[in-house]
């Protein structure tokens, strides 16, 4: 039971960029390298971060507006709204994907540094969380 766990945590941590960069950080980094420090998103990320904040909020009144509709009608009035949700949050979704896949495709031409190694890794990071947020989003949606 034990080594099937630590099987799969390393499965994990080699399977996703944020965690192996965290992981190499974690072992071969000095203290500085570390260290949480705020990373400047480029102006991409920034768009997606606030596409993706603005979704989150907009069906979240929408989440709020379908539990209170009590009544078949009233139900069926929302579905038009919740089908544009779900196909907002499935586009940054894939959006979110694409530039993970972007920064993959990036790591073996970065420059050799633990500076930018951890800016690469808070990014990855940032994008996983947004990941999970959508993800979350379309179930509570469903």
């Amino acid at each position: 039971e034990r080594l099937a766990a630590d099987t799969n945590a390393a499965y994990e941590t080699l399977h996703s960029p944020d965690k192996r960069l965290k992981h190499l950080l974690d072992l071969a980094a000095p203290d500085s390298a570390r260290q949480w420090r705020t990373v400047p998103l480029d102006d991409g990320m920034m768009n997606l971060f606030s596409k993706l904040g603005a979704a989150l909020e907009a069906s979240a009144k929408f989440l709020e507006r379908k539990q209170k509709a009590q009544s078949a009608l009233a139900k069926a009035l929302l579905a038009n709204d919740e089908m544009w949700h779900r196909e907002t949050l499935e586009q940054i979704g894939c959006e979110i994907g694409q530039r993970r896949h972007e920064m993959e495709r990036q790591l073996p031409a970065l420059e050799p540094g633990w500076a930018q190694l951890a800016a690469m890794q808070a990014k990855f990071a940032y994008l996983s969380k947004w990941q999970m947020q959508v993800r979350e989003r379309l179930l509570a949606l469903m």
